[in-house]
């Protein structure tokens, strides 16, 4: 019971160590460690290569014993606190997880892709964001200078009998804040010490002027940007008009005239050298990434008389073809972004530039891994597995997705675990993964999935005939199926 005067609580401090030490290792880190890899694969599946680059989980904790039964003694806790299993509902930073990230746009950007998540555990999805639990102090700094963006998640751990939702604060920063937040955080958040006034004004300073060095960071990745856009820019504008066009894909057949200076020359050799070791097609960017590391600090920089990289590339490479699709790629002869030889849609190829293990395989293989998912859903597998009622939670999605590879394995028909996973993933992302799903609607949910992630990225160009090829090649992977087994 609580001491006279004190919080009202039905527990005393034995009690509640007792409860913290089994919910620290039955609740809290089990959360931890679900949210922070399936936070990572959120960011992996949602975000382009480069950008996933600028985002990093850099830290994870559980709230301490001591710090937290010192936290739930304010009066802003005690009121709503009576029982033990009442603390994590009023409590929901007792398991955190922290993001760093590049730049202020990076949090704008993350803060995009978290509110996307559901927002109702009945969902039955693997992580749902809490409703009213964003924090924007990245805008509206706190009095201190703090800033960040806060928010928070769910996700449900089974404990004997039942299955309980652990609530995960996310705080997410750029370099700078985190910067701000290591340096000060000792001194500046020490519970109930009253900081001398020098010491809260120098901090606040320190933040104020970090700010200002996050805007001019940001004007500077604008410019950088910018720039990068102007250096691999298409020499002409575009033609449209035939289906090729639509997807903005030229060959450029005329060379362009080359300049007799040295420096061209070399300019126009080093194209070549890269352009000839391509076996597949790569990256505008890349492509002037290694061209330029073969020169002197801005001896590259404008591409000499040519302009730009996409002139120096008609000129040195001729018989490559360029797509300027962003983000654009230098195309071999012989090759395609359609590199596969299969009939998987354009559409699907087209986004496998961004989401590496997108299934653009043939309908036959696409049958095959549609038809070992829907097995592996299947209510007597997941009874084998030691599934029973459960949430569609990591361990489903890991379960699923292992047994499909078993079952491809077992047909002697190889594919990927990856993708076998970006399969799952796409549909539990979409909130349609559960028991007994059969082919059809694994089908059918995964269309919906590509279609919705391609036209997310932009990479729809025209709507009915890639929605038409789409659907073809889903149905004629589900007429590959061989007709079931009689029980």
């Amino acid at each position: 019971m609580g001491e006279t005067g004190g919080p009202a609580f039905e527990f005393g401090r034995d009690e509640y160590e007792q409860w913290y030490n089994k919910s620290r290792f039955s609740l809290f880190e089990p959360a931890l460690r679900t949210v922070e890899r399936l936070i990572d694969q959120w960011l992996t599946m949602e975000l382009s290569d480069a950008d996933r680059e600028k985002f990093r989980i850099s830290a994870t904790r559980v709230k301490g014993m001591n710090s937290l039964w010192s936290k739930i003694q304010k009066p802003k806790y005690s009121a709503r606190i009576r029982t033990l299993k009442e603390i994590p509902e009023a409590v929901d930073d007792i398991v955190g997880l922290r993001v760093k990230c590049n730049n202020t746009c990076d949090l704008e950007l993350l803060r995009n892709i978290m509110t996307d998540l559901p927002s109702d555990l009945s969902s039955a999805t693997w992580i749902t964001l809490q409703s009213n639990s964003e924090k924007l102090y990245f805008q509206s700094p706190k009095s201190s200078g703090y800033r960040a963006y806060h928010v928070n998640v769910q996700t449900l751990i089974h404990t004997p009998g039942d299955w309980e939702p652990v609530t995960v604060e996310i705080q997410a920063r750029t370099l700078l804040q985190d910067g701000w937040g290591e340096l000060t955080h000792e001194d500046t958040y020490k519970p109930g010490v009253q900081l001398p006034a020098l010491a809260t004004t120098l901090a606040r300073r320190m933040a104020d002027l970090l700010a200002t060095v996050d805007d001019i960071a940001q004007d500077l990745r604008d410019e950088l940007d910018r720039l990068a856009e102007v250096s691999i820019a298409s020499p002409s504008p575009i033609i449209s008009g035939s289906s090729k066009s639509a997807n903005q894909e030229i060959r450029l057949s005329n060379a362009t005239t080359v300049s007799n200076s040295a420096a061209d020359e070399a300019l126009v050799s080093e194209a070549r050298n890269v352009a000839s070791r391509l076996s597949k097609p790569a990256a505008l960017a890349s492509i002037a990434q290694n061209i330029q590391a073969s020169f002197d600090r801005g001896d590259a920089k404008n591409w000499g008389s040519f302009g730009s990289l996409a002139s120096l590339l008609q000129a040195a490479v001729p018989e490559y073809e360029i797509n300027y699709d962003p983000p654009g790629y230098l195309i071999p002869p012989g090759t395609s972004l359609e590199s596969e030889s299969n009939d998987a849609p354009t559409l699907v190829h087209r986004l496998k530039w961004r989401d590496k293990f997108a299934p653009a395989v043939s309908s036959d293989q696409l049958g095959h891994m549609i038809e070992s998912i829907s097995r592996a859903l299947n209510r007597n597998n997941l009874d084998i597995l030691g599934i029973h009622d459960t949430p569609v939670d990591t361990r489903f999605h890991n379960a699923i997705v292992k047994a499909a590879r078993d079952y491809c394995e077992l047909k002697g028909t190889t594919v990927s675990r990856s993708r076998l996973n970006y399969l799952s993933n796409s549909l539990r992302m979409s909130g349609k993964l559960s028991p007994d799903m059969a082919p059809s609607e694994v089908a059918e949910a995964l269309n919906s999935s590509l279609l919705g992630r391609a036209t997310l990225l932009g990479m729809l160009r025209d709507d009915e005939s890639e929605k038409r090829e789409l659907r073809e090649w889903t149905e004629r992977a589900l007429e590959s199926i061989a007709p079931a087994d009689p029980d």
